[in-house]
């Protein structure tokens, strides 16, 4: 009887001790689902925030068509395909078109030609189309459409955004993304591989969720539901595992097969040791630890979800909040109508600063530099890293320009003080562009994109200082893409053209040589406007192959038609040196039209030399290889210094008008001639640039030069009437 008694309280043990081990199987089994299904949410925040992305970045900019048709009198097809195209040309090739749809009917499209039959129908009228249209426009709301079947072929996605001028509805932007990559994009392809996969949009029309995309056709159960809204769109994505959810793991089996042996050994032994109260302690003391352990657990898995939530919304590199963030925050700040002033801060040189000290420098940099933002920021203000190198302050009730500058003032100098007194270790400079609400507009991407405008502008004064946005800013960008435009056009369609003006020689008064100058066919835009966008947005280098291949072309023509040939100065930008390519470029064409490179003379500016001097000097070097002539053009202006004559390879220098104008307006003419005596010196030949009257030539003879160059002369000319002056003696010489 006792020994039952012993046996039975010895089984009781052991189903109480396996139980302990049981329950803390059921935990480890809960935890591996809640891990599973943590993971799927993390995912599915990936997905959220790429869709965000992907189309809410769309939404934003096309909202951004507003200004455009508002600073517009006429809002016409080169307008629309003017802001159309840095949307449809993004990186990813999502877009594959954008229309506008002024009223009900379609007035602008882009690409145009392979879409054009589309303008001028009413979409009111079609049926299929009308709800749509209709609500969008009696409703300011962003709409949504997928999967849709394009009459061009293929499946889209199609984002509708309502335009409303001065409160009234204006028209509607229709964004048409290529379905299957914008899918792929977002992760939906590749997060179906292992899961299943739904994603469905709320047709508020049908007052029901329509799918947009799906891997399968069943009904998904146990799923994780996730509801996503942005800019009006409402959104559901629902995951869930293709082999279910799945809680066992190796040690899942190990607590089961541990916690069994171990219940056996434990009523083994209190069987054996009952009436031991050491025992019972310490069996007491093997369950509260296992409690303790499945405890730590449960808070490890709590502590990674607050991680992650804290990631979605913040930079980890600076602990700012992100640009996700950011973009929240400011239509909070608009819908409630609080006044507000936007800096953004962008590090000057930043890229230099990767390039030659290290990312992890640069890093480093980033960090301090928040810091200090931080530091001359009060708690009433936020802070966001919405880029590599770009900050957002959010500064409210503040709009007074007084105040604002105030407060830059401020920030300049304490960044002046950090980086002397060693913190960032590296003279560290910012350039700071403001926007203000209402003033300077009311929607989040119009406050940005001016904020920008004026940190550019900020940049082109000279950096390290702030600017103010000015809708004069917006003009000029809007000018200076106009003048792009015209530049690329005038490139595929032959609308550029060479004049030529003599450089005559002192001693046998006739033409020693030709400058070869550019200008516009059908415009009067000057090569002073023109030329310095070109080197901006890198087409200034196509604008130098043209030039090389005409004027050689010309020359063989010359030559064809029996005149004697003259060499011709080309200006050569610093862009076309760096580029590498310029030396091969210049050979081929020399040997395609059978001209010797003497008659070349390579025109360049002092430009050249603010950055890569030695790979500049190797590049000159090689083209007076090959036979070119170097000069330098412009000497005298911008950085001029006599010491770069001695180690710039050039064979002539061209003083520039506005040298000549000084020194003869002072009647100071003695300092040209000590110019002129020292270049000589060095080997050099002179040219004076702009002698306009024989008053000035008279005066000019005296400092030896040994050509000149200007409107007395001859203007430039068109290649026909320039070469005509070959063989003319030149009065006054």
């Amino acid at each position: 009887m006792k020994k039952f008694k012993k046996l039975i309280k010895a089984g009781i043990i052991f189903i109480l001790i396996y139980l302990a081990f049981l329950f803390a199987a059921y935990i480890e089994y809960n935890t591996n689902i809640e891990i599973q299904k943590q993971k799927i949410k993390d995912e599915m925040m990936i997905t959220q925030t790429k869709l965000e992305n992907i189309i809410g970045a769309r939404i934003i900019s096309g909202k951004g068509i507003k200004p455009y048709i508002e600073i517009s009198t006429d809002f016409k097809q080169d307008t629309f395909e003017l802001f159309a195209k840095n949307i449809y040309e993004s990186k990813d090739g999502l877009v594959k078109s954008l229309t506008f749809i002024t009223d009900s009917t379609i007035t602008h499209i882009y690409p145009y030609e392979e879409n054009k039959q589309a303008i001028g129908i009413d979409l009111a009228n079609i049926e299929e189309q009308s709800e749509w249209i209709l609500f969008g426009m009696k409703n300011d709301k962003n709409i949504l459409a997928a999967p849709v079947d394009l009459v061009q072929g293929g499946t889209g996605l199609i984002i509708r955004i309502p335009i409303a001028i001065d409160g009234d509805y204006y028209g509607q932007l229709a964004i048409v993304f290529d379905f299957d990559k914008t899918m792929e994009l977002t992760g939906l392809v590749e997060l179906s591989e292992d899961y299943f996969v739904k994603l469905t949009t709320y047709n508020t029309l049908k007052n029901e969720y329509l799918t947009v995309w799906e891997n399968t056709d069943s009904e998904i159960f146990e799923q994780i539901a996730r509801g996503i809204n942005f800019y009006d769109i409402d959104l559901k994505l629902e995951v869930a595992p293709k082999s279910g959810w799945q809680g066992y793991s190796t040690f899942f089996l190990l607590i089961i097969l541990i916690g069994f042996f171990i219940s056996i050994a434990t009523s083994y032994f209190f069987y054996k040791l009952l009436a031991s109260e050491e025992s019972l302690v310490s069996k007491n003391l093997l369950l509260k630890t296992s409690e303790d352990e499945l405890i730590i657990k449960y808070q490890e898995v709590l502590d990674q979800k607050q991680k992650n939530q804290h990631l979605a919304i913040h930079d980890p590199l600076t602990g700012f909040y992100n640009r996700r963030k950011c973009i929240e925050d400011l239509e909070k700040k608009i819908e409630e109508g609080m006044d507000f002033t936007i800096f953004l801060c962008d590090v000057d040189n930043f890229k230099r600063i990767n390039d030659t000290r290290g990312h992890t420098y640069g890093d480093n940099i980033l960090r301090e530099i928040a810091n200090l933002i931080k530091d001359v920021t009060s708690r009433f203000e936020n802070n966001y890293r919405i880029g590599g190198d770009e900050f957002i302050v959010i500064i409210p009730n503040l709009k007074d320009s007084a105040e604002i500058t105030g407060r830059m003032n401020y920030f300049y100098k304490e960044l002046a003080k950090n980086s002397s007194e060693g913190q960032i270790n590296n003279r560290v400079t910012i350039s700071v562009g403001i926007s203000r609400f209402p003033i300077d507009g009311d929607i989040v991407e119009d406050l940005i994109m001016k904020a920008d405008l004026a940190m550019y502008e900020a940049k082109r004064k000279g950096k390290d200082q702030f600017c103010f946005f000015e809708h004069a800013l917006l003009e000029n960008l809007i000018n200076k893409v106009e003048i792009e435009n015209q530049i690329r056009y005038s490139l595929k369609h032959s609308g550029f053209m060479l004049l030529y003006q003599p450089i005559i020689d002192k001693n046998t008064a006739q033409i020693e040589s030709f400058e070869a100058l550019i200008r516009m066919k059908h415009s009067d835009i000057s090569p002073a406007v023109f030329i310095p966008i070109a080197e901006e947005t890198g087409l200034i280098i196509e604008i130098g192959k043209w030039v090389i291949d005409e004027t050689l072309r010309q020359l063989n023509k010359w030559r064809k038609e029996g005149y004697l040939l003259k060499p011709v100065a080309i200006n050569i930008s610093p862009a076309q040196i760096y580029d590498g390519e310029l030396e091969n470029y210049l050979l081929a064409s020399l040997r395609y039209n059978d001209i010797a490179a003497s008659l070349i003379v390579i025109e360049i500016t002092e430009n050249l030399l603010l950055r890569n001097i030695e790979e500049s000097i190797e590049s000159l070097n090689k083209l007076r290889k090959i036979g070119c002539k170097i000069s330098l053009d412009d000497f005298g202006t911008g950085y001029s210094s006599l010491s770069y004559l001695t180690y710039i390879p050039v064979d002539k220098v061209k003083l520039d008008k506005s040298i000549k104008d000084r020194f003869l307006l002072s009647g100071n003419i003695e300092v040209m001639k000590v110019l002129i005596e020292l270049c000589h010196t060095l080997d050099l030949e002179v040219v004076i640039e702009g002698v306009e009257t024989i008053t000035e030539l008279k005066k000019l003879l005296s400092t030896e030069s040994d050509y000149f160059q200007g409107y007395y002369f001859a203007k430039p000319l068109p290649p026909e009437d320039a070469i005509k002056l070959i063989r003319i003696e030149y009065d006054g010489l």
